[in-house]
């Protein structure tokens, strides 16, 4: 049981840490694999890398989560 605004805050701002994270390491670095689900095991470390397209879309979905769940 949690508190639905401190968790809707919290996951806030883990969407806002992804998204700058992702835009910085597009821009660095162009493609990078794209992981938006827990690690199970050490299988991706192998995986291929998305497209940048598909990462801008990702990271803009996330800050738009973040903008609709944090304060102002």
């Amino acid at each position: 049981d949690m508190n639905e605004q401190l968790k809707s805050r919290l996951l806030g701002e883990a969407h806002f840490i992804r998204g700058i994270m992702y835009f910085d390491l597009v821009r660095m670095f162009g493609q990078v694999p794209l992981r938006t689900e827990p690690t199970q095991d050490l299988s991706v470390l192998t995986s291929e890398r998305d497209p940048v397209e598909s990462i801008y879309a990702q990271l803009i979905e996330d800050l738009k989560i973040a903008e609709a769940s944090l304060p102002v």
